[in-house]
């Protein structure tokens, strides 16, 4: 199999970049990656050009997002929200499924744990927030702790010593992203 030369990646990478721009714009009428593209020194595929070239024209519209949530959130910043908070509650989740092992061993009480890990989930909404520069509800709305538990309980939690790990470095629950 033939292996593709470094400027064939870097095109194949900027025709992604430049479909998932025009994808976010059509789905979501965001134009912040749009933006982005355009002021930046990469070329502009024909596809490309030919969309920016109907949206000019009106051919081609933004949905109508009238009703929906009104945010300053590009769907690739709301995709690293989630992925960020999915991060946080899949460990404070490891650690609550092994409360009582954890309570034994630092002799503390089970409430005490659990109103422990309420902070860290807290702590880490307002850190989102105040990274993102929104409001701490805005980043609670992006977050379905329902689904995120679900999806835990299918895959499984982490084992004990990793929730033992964050308990003795809480910036665990953070993950490695900042």
């Amino acid at each position: 199999m033939k292996r593709l030369s470094e400027k064939q990646l870097d095109r194949i990478a900027n025709e992604s970049a430049w479909d998932v721009a025009i994808t976010d714009y059509m789905v979501e009428g965001s134009t912040k990656d749009l933006e982005k593209l355009l002021a930046s020194r990469h070329p502009i595929p024909d596809r490309a050009r030919a969309f920016l070239a109907d949206v000019l024209r009106g051919t081609v519209r933004p949905p109508d997002l009238r009703g929906k949530k009104n945010s300053t959130l590009s769907p690739a910043e709301r995709d690293a929200i989630q992925a960020e908070l999915w991060s946080v509650w899949s460990r404070t989740i490891c650690v609550l499924a092994h409360i009582d092992e954890i309570a034994d061993e630092q002799g503390k009480e089970v409430l005490e744990i659990k109103r422990y890990i309420e902070g860290v989930r807290r702590e880490a909404i307002e850190r989102i927030a105040a990274r993102y520069g929104i409001t701490t509800n805005t980043v609670r709305q992006l977050h379905d702790a329902r689904e995120t538990t679900a999806w835990i309980e299918h895959i499984g939690v982490f084992g004990v010593e990793t929730a033992k790990a964050c308990m003795r470095h809480p910036e665990l629950f953070y993950g490695l992203t900042e």
